[in-house]
């Protein structure tokens, strides 16, 4: 399931970050730079509307108490009036060093794009503040954009599995008003993703329900669970209702012999005059 395969690509990208690290160690040295003169590469993968004073407190409580611990990586840029470097990984480090007027710590390196772009997925995936869904916006970029072709390449690449990597991409197939549904696209799981969709194409009434249910559940601010229970959940009206149980029933066997079974209650009279009633017709 997903779960595991999450635990095992993690203990992978531990292993490709020891590598990564001990192989190009010659070529990585932290600088202490201006946050203000520090851009994000173009396949960063965080989504920077959600980086706030709230959503890096913790991250700028421990700055503040104890410096900065780990470096952002990031490659010098040249030709830019407006920037020294791009960040590869790192923005939450950039804005919460930014926000107390700090310098940031980085680790510059000249690795290439992709290079870049599997360091940095390692480096994320071992984090719990990424979410899934920055994950999948990450991979449809860069094979949107030739970084990858394939999920098989970027699967090698990253060092997870090809369902690992297709199991995350089912998040960027969720329309919008899916999207709005949730408090915040963070909060969006794989398995809710799949499911969702499952049951969306599995009929065009389907897809009118969950639809009616998503903008319903806008401005709710319900955690992520609670909006995926909602978001499938059918209305009462369109259950369908159990049939009646029948009256009787006359059932015909194999060898021609007759079954009639009778489902009600009956007083001695009316059975006497059933018995009657049947012997009349069947001689």
């Amino acid at each position: 399931d997903l779960e595991t395969e999450i635990k095992t690509a993690e203990k992978r990208s531990d292993r490709m970050m020891l590598a990564a690290s001990a192989g190009k160690r010659r070529q990585l040295s932290i600088l202490s730079v201006d946050p203000k003169r520090c851009k994000l590469w173009a396949y960063h993968n965080r989504l920077q509307e959600y980086l706030n004073e709230s959503s890096c407190a913790d991250l700028i409580d421990s700055i503040k108490a104890k410096g900065q611990e780990q470096p952002a990586l990031a490659r010098e840029l040249k030709n830019d009036s407006n920037h020294d470097y791009e960040i590869i990984y790192g923005s939450r480090r950039r804005f919460a060093c930014e926000y107390l007027g700090k310098d940031l710590d980085i680790y510059l390196t000249n690795q290439s794009d992709k290079d870049c772009a599997a360091i940095m997925d390692i480096e994320n995936r071992a984090r719990k503040d990424i979410s899934d869904f920055e994950r999948s916006l990450d991979y449809k970029n860069w094979l949107e954009n030739g970084l990858y072709s394939t999920y098989e390449e970027l699967a090698k690449n990253i060092g997870v599995t090809k369902g690992w990597v297709s199991q995350i991409m089912k998040l960027t197939e969720l329309p919008q008003y899916i999207i709005n549904a949730f408090a915040t696209p963070l909060d969006i799981k794989p398995k809710y993703a799949y499911e969702i969709m499952k049951f969306v194409k599995a009929s065009h009434s389907n897809e009118q329900v969950v639809k009616q249910n998503a903008e319903a559940l806008i401005g709710k601010n319900y955690d992520g669970l609670t909006v995926f229970k909602k978001i499938i959940k059918l209305p009462v009206s369109t259950f369908p209702h159990p049939k009646a149980d029948k009256k009787f029933e006359v059932k015909r066997n194999s060898n021609g012999t007759v079954t009639i079974k009778i489902n009600i209650s009956l007083s001695l009279d009316k059975t006497k005059k059933l018995e009657e009633l049947i012997g009349q017709h069947i001689g």
